[in-house]
């Protein structure tokens, strides 16, 4: 397996209409090398800590190398890049992935999901507390601090004790990160959530400046 076929194969495992963001991509794939490097013949790619974690800047030659042949097709979003198989990349894709193992094809799936469902805050948060070394040259070094509920829905153990834990999205299968009901977990995860909304909201008004008065 080559990068090529890798990145198809992860993106594929999103589903047909799957469309990952730049954050998204990367973490997939540092996820996959990261957790099962043995089922997939890698690592393939060298991620390193960067301003948002594991980053390697091959996923995007891969991506722009894939582009051309027909087979990932790049949309940008108020100015942002996203990127999904076309019909025959998804086709290729699926096809790899066919001929890995069901655990590598259920590691990716359960990944692919967890990061297109989830939000930028929590994805950083729960990187940064299972591979604190890449929180190193973070813009928001305040998400590797994050208070543990923040990441309850996913707690990333060792592979080998079960890749079927590593994405317990109930939390049935690993011990909770935090103390108090899972109503009360997800309340706290929503609060903060929001409050990284809020806080995105602030820094867009403030780059917009004091608004002009009305005449």
């Amino acid at each position: 397996m080559n990068r090529s076929d890798l990145v198809m194969a992860a993106m594929s495992a999103g589903g047909p209409k799957a469309s990952f963001d730049s954050l998204g991509i990367q973490k997939l794939l540092f996820l996959i090398d990261a957790e099962i490097p043995d089922l997939v013949e890698g690592p393939h790619f060298a991620f390193e800590a960067y301003r948002y974690g594991p980053f390697d800047a091959a996923v995007y030659r891969v991506l722009g190398d894939l582009t051309p042949r027909g087979h990932v097709r790049q949309e940008e979003r108020e100015g942002y890049t996203r990127y999904a198989l076309t019909g025959e990349g998804y086709r290729v894709g699926s096809r790899i992935a066919g001929a890995l193992s069901a655990e590598a094809r259920d590691f990716m799936e359960r990944a692919a999901r967890w990061l297109l469902l989830s939000t930028f805050r929590r994805i950083v948060t729960t990187i940064y507390r299972r591979y604190p070394e890449m929180a190193q040259k973070s813009v928001v070094p305040e998400l590797a601090a994050a208070s543990p509920w923040a990441a309850h829905r996913l707690v990333l153990p060792d592979f080998l004790s079960g890749v079927a834990r590593l994405f317990d999205f109930t939390g049935t299968m690993n011990p909770p990160l935090y103390e108090g009901s899972p109503e009360e977990a997800d309340a706290r995860g929503l609060r903060e959530d929001w409050q990284a909304v809020g806080d995105d909201m602030e820094r867009a008004l403030a780059a917009l400046g004091p608004p002009e008065p009305a005449r």
